[in-house]
């Protein structure tokens, strides 16, 4: 027992590197959650340290509803060239893109709320359920990236994104790196920690030898 207790303290005492923190979340606005139809709110504590980083909206303006991204302008976000009326929108990310400070790919980058020019996940028009220019998310389950200040540095991270049928929106997954400054994979979950599984592993071994002969 005196091994397992030293890998137990190497697991507790020896200072942690760069890691994935991720939490699933049930995170529902606009016709994902059955209404009420009106202006709302959600907003998001990337990292649970009790602070807003960023927010999503819902509102109705005139025969549209929306459900777009908010914040003060403090944080960025990746954006792509928009196919219809030109300017740029929330940009669904693939499984494994890499999300740091060098973007893969021309047609992506990094803004700020003031410097883009349609925040909108998805659209509908209420009085038809259809719409011209319904939103980068609609119908679709991507990533989204962003970054994000905490205790004076720059982290980064990702959001599970679903469009429910052009009105609708589901997050169910929020992760960010732990390290500053190091970039995150669409879609990376935690790895257990390789002491720790020895740790498990050497548990396992004094049981079993333990175990009386029959």
């Amino acid at each position: 027992m005196k091994i397992l207790s030293f890998f137990l303290f190497l697991c507790v005492a020896l200072p942690g590197s760069a890691a994935v923190i991720y939490r699933a979340t049930d995170i529902r606005l606009g016709s994902a959650i059955g209404g009420p139809y009106g202006e709302a709110t959600r907003e998001i504590d990337v990292d649970g340290d009790a602070v807003t980083d960023w927010a999503i909206e819902f509102r109705i303006i005139g025969l549209n509803q929306f459900i777009f991204l908010s914040d003060d302008g403090s944080n960025r976000y990746i954006f792509r060239s928009r196919d219809r009326s030109g300017g740029t929108e929330p940009a669904p990310l693939d499984e494994e893109f890499l999300i740091d400070g060098h973007l893969e790919g021309t047609d992506f980058r990094w803004l700020s709320i003031t410097e883009a020019t349609n925040p909108i996940f998805v659209q509908t028009s209420i009085n038809d359920g259809g719409v011209f220019d319904p939103g980068s998310f609609h119908e679709i389950t991507a990533f989204f990236g962003f970054e994000f200040e905490r205790l004076g540095d720059t982290h980064y991270g990702y959001a599970e994104v679903t469009g429910i049928n052009g009105d609708g929106l589901i997050i169910s997954g929020l992760a960010w790196e732990s390290e500053p400054g190091v970039g995150i994979r669409a879609g990376a979950i935690p790895e257990p920690s390789s002491f720790v599984l020895l740790a498990v592993g050497i548990l396992g071994v004094l049981v079993w030898r333990r175990r009386p002969v029959l």
